[in-house]
């Protein structure tokens, strides 16, 4: 690596199409190269090296001043020119080689022209750990050069560094891992600092509902001084949203004294390498890493944006995460567990459904500014409930119908097989009139499959509007029930932009 200034960018035709090409000069030559052959000498420094510059020609078409670049000749390497690409009138050959001029000029040093920052940046000692909120802010996530090995590390756990844990993979037999951590002292961010509510959260929240979206069943009495919001999707299951306030947040024990202990005691948190670093390719959004993944594989030992640590069954859905006994759970994770399960037999308890015991809880823990993108929980070992407490920072959390089931194939083109025909979806009475043909024997398969295509060309297909869209505060729990409510449906957990810090914690 090494810093470089650009000293020409020009134009070439390329396959057809017209392309640009750049040169750059490296900005210090008081030092080798990376690149640099192994046993080689050290640079010339420029004052001793000789006064070497490109050929420059006119062209005569549009009078631009352009430097010979091949061997080959000079051309107009202007696109709008119509000597554009040309020697003497004619195309290029194919393999042009650089002329030596171009290749070995050398533009002055440049006093003005200074790097933005070092090339090694030191990061650590402009950490002030005293400040509050310093340890989660964004550039505290970043990674650092190990001062006594000079590696990069990332940022992988809630506290620090380490140089080298457990996952950090060895290249050769033997070798020893660097053993230099530094864990940062932890300074909780204020519930004040990320709430704007006067006295930390109102009496009784007021809701309102915008109608462009779902509004739901409001129950003001069952379980007060929970304000109890219920969704219900016709055929899918059931939302439930139990609005907390302020009586409930300060209780001792409560969200209030959950979300300073969760910052300071030491759960395990921290970031885990994605399972497609490994070179799968996927199709489908992941809430982990907050980006769409098409067809592409990441990069190896990409690592999550957020943290995490799990207890009861092993999580391994898009991100294997460290698993833990809920016997060896600390008081902390135990009481949010115990408050999560409440909320998730109440909610069942209100659809007629057996109440399953839940077995695992996934904690997340998020830095300023990041975010949780449109995912599902659909692990084919999940129950049909999930649960999720709010710590901190508001956030708003939308549902939608999944792309391929709100309109009837897949991104790829490719019609689903089974066509549920939820409520809302696109050219829904077109797909359930045929999907009722098909049923009665009126047309087979293929007939099906046809007419169905011919339908849904109709218009555009594009992600589904929102349906139902939900305001978390500090305290909330939300209750997702319906075996097929993660199948069919997806949740975007956006933060406000001026969010400090939140904590998530997902029972399953």
């Amino acid at each position: 690596m090494d810093y470089f200034r650009v000293t020409d960018v020009w134009y070439e035709r390329i396959g057809g199409k017209v392309g640009a090409k750049v040169r750059f000069e490296k900005l210090s030559l008081s030092t080798k190269s990376w690149w640099a052959a192994k046993g080689s000498s050290a640079p010339v420094p420029y004052h001793q090296r000789p006064e070497i510059q490109a050929e420059f020609n006119h062209c005569a078409a549009c009078q631009t001043a352009v430097p010979r670049i091949y061997n080959e000749g000079w051309m107009c390497l202007q696109p709008t020119c119509d000597s554009f690409w040309k020697i003497h009138g004619f195309e290029p050959p194919v393999d042009l080689t650089f002329h030596p001029n171009f290749i070995e000029a050398r533009a002055s040093p440049a006093t003005e022209v200074v790097p933005h920052h070092d090339l090694v940046p030191n990061l650590l000692p402009t950490l002030e750990e005293d400040g509050e909120g310093v340890s989660y802010s964004r550039i505290a996530w970043k990674g650092i050069v190990c001062p006594r090995c000079q590696k990069c590390i990332s940022r992988k756990y809630w506290h620090g560094w380490k140089c080298t844990d457990e996952l950090t993979p060895m290249s050769g037999k033997g070798e020893t891992g660097c053993t230099f951590e530094k864990m940062l002292t932890v300074q909780p961010v204020s519930l004040r600092s990320v709430i704007d509510d006067f006295g930390l959260g109102p009496n009784k929240r007021a809701c309102h509902f915008d109608p462009r979206f779902a509004v739901p069943d409001i129950d003001d009495k069952t379980l007060f001084p929970y304000r109890k919001l219920t969704y219900r999707i016709p055929g899918v299951g059931s939302i439930t949203h139990f609005v907390a306030n302020r009586i409930i947040n300060s209780r001792p024990d409560g969200p209030n004294d959950l979300f300073r202990q969760l910052q300071v005691a030491d759960f395990g948190l921290r970031r885990y390498p994605l399972q497609q670093s490994v070179g799968k390719r996927a199709t489908f959004v992941s809430k982990t890493i907050l980006v769409l993944l098409t067809n592409k594989s990441s990069v190896a030992g990409t690592l999550t944006a957020h943290f995490a640590v799990n207890y009861g069954m092993p999580y391994k859905y898009i991100v294997s995460v460290d698993s833990r006994p809920f016997t060896d759970a600390p008081h902390e994770i135990l009481r949010a567990l115990g408050r999560l399960t409440w909320a998730t037999e109440r909610a069942v308890a209100g659809t007629g459904d057996a109440f399953l015991p839940p077995n695992e809880l996934l904690m997340l823990g998020y830095f300023e500014d990041m975010k949780i993108g449109y995912h599902d929980d659909g692990e084919s070992s999940l129950g049909p409930t999930i649960a999720t407490l709010s710590l901190g920072a508001k956030s708003v959390m939308s549902i939608r119908m999944k792309y391929k089931y709100y309109n009837g194939l897949s991104k790829t083109k490719t019609l689903l097989k089974d066509d549920p025909v939820l409520v809302g979806c696109r050219m829904e009475a077109e797909r359930q009139s045929l999907k009722g043909q098909m049923a009665n024997g009126e047309i087979d398969q293929t007939t099906y499959d046809s007419l169905r295509r011919k339908a849904l060309q109709k218009g555009k297909c594009g992600e589904a509007p929102i349906e139902i869209k939900m305001e978390l505060n500090h305290g909330d729990l939300v209750v997702m029930h319906g075996k097929n409510l993660q199948k069919y449906y997806e949740v975007d957990g956006s933060q406000k932009s001026r969010i400090i810090k939140e904590m998530i914690l997902t029972l399953r």
